[in-house]
């Protein structure tokens, strides 16, 4: 994933974010925007649409030409009429709320703020978002699934399966599901098709960024920025978190330099939130930050 942030925030913007971060996932899938459809997959639950073998839960599963309601959603973006065979859907797992390659992850409040600005917006090939030529396809239907049984290879990505795990027990496995139309017969449509590119990225803007603390989020059982501050008696400013924020450049300098990690007080991890999260674009590259982030193949 890539991300844009703005400014630096005053403290008490900063706890009013907070705040409004704070609200539970319940409560924020009822808050979200109409345009959002948010699936829960129940262990138990299976696929109900036998007509279609193409769907799963309620969402595309695998690459192929559009159903009906696909068409439509085409025609709606687009203002023009198609045949079926004109477009290839391309589903992807694009985006999740576990620990990534640089040991961030998205509060839950961000994967709904994604899906709700996803549609319309183009796909591209490794983030070339100054060339107007480089969109290959556009999104035309964005969802947020909730599941509790998660694969392994989707747990153990990054090797952070300790952190997912418990991500997983809190908040469940929280992904963002983007249906895309590409042309039939692009050279786009056949790599991916082709599997020569499979991974996928999100490019976004963060507004009003906030960095929380996983470990200091547990112990006040409440969403923790690195730097919420309050004046003591004294007027001194006290930190609630007295961890730093963790990078892999960091984490790995220290091991090179021989130097005792946990003298600096590193968190985990850190989760990323804000007060607004908008999709810019989707690519399709390599290797995202994310390692489930790919095209979905049933």
């Amino acid at each position: 994933m890539t991300t844009e942030s703005s400014s630096t925030i005053s403290n008490e913007e900063l706890m009013a974010t907070i705040n409004s971060v704070q609200k539970s996932i319940e409560d924020l899938l009822e808050l979200q925007r109409s345009t959002v459809v948010t699936i829960e997959v129940e262990e138990e639950e299976t696929d109900n649409d036998e007509d279609d073998e193409e769907y799963e839960n309620g969402i595309r599963n695998q690459i192929g030409f559009p159903n009906k309601y696909e068409l439509d959603l085409i025609s709606k973006l687009t203002g023009n009429v198609y045949t079926s065979t004109d477009w290839t859907m391309v589903p992807f797992m694009a985006s999740n709320n576990l620990v990534d390659y640089g040991l961030r992850r998205w509060h839950p409040s961000s994967m709904l703020q994604l899906a709700s600005t996803a549609v319309g917006r183009p796909l591209l090939v490794d983030h070339d978002m100054a060339n107007s030529y480089a969109a290959k396809g556009f999104i035309v239907d964005a969802k947020v699934v909730r599941e509790r049984t998660v694969e392994d290879r989707i747990i153990d990505g990054g090797g952070h399966r300790g952190y997912n795990q418990e991500i997983i027990q809190n908040e469940g496995y929280i992904w963002l599901f983007l249906n895309v139309a590409i042309p039939t017969g692009s050279d786009t449509a056949k790599t991916l098709n082709d599997r020569i590119h499979n991974d996928c990225s999100t490019g976004s803007k963060l507004d009003k960024p906030i960095f929380i603390c996983p470990d200091c989020s547990a112990k006040y059982n409440r969403d923790v920025s690195f730097y919420e501050n309050r004046k003591d008696s004294k007027g001194a400013i006290v930190y609630t978190c007295d961890h730093l924020i963790p990078s892999p450049w960091m984490l790995d300098m220290c091991n090179a330099e021989g130097v005792d990690v946990t003298a600096f007080n590193f968190s985990r991890y850190c989760t990323l939130g804000g007060e607004r999260h908008e999709l810019l674009e989707h690519s399709i590259c390599n290797r995202g930050a994310l390692p489930a982030a790919s095209c979905l193949r049933s």
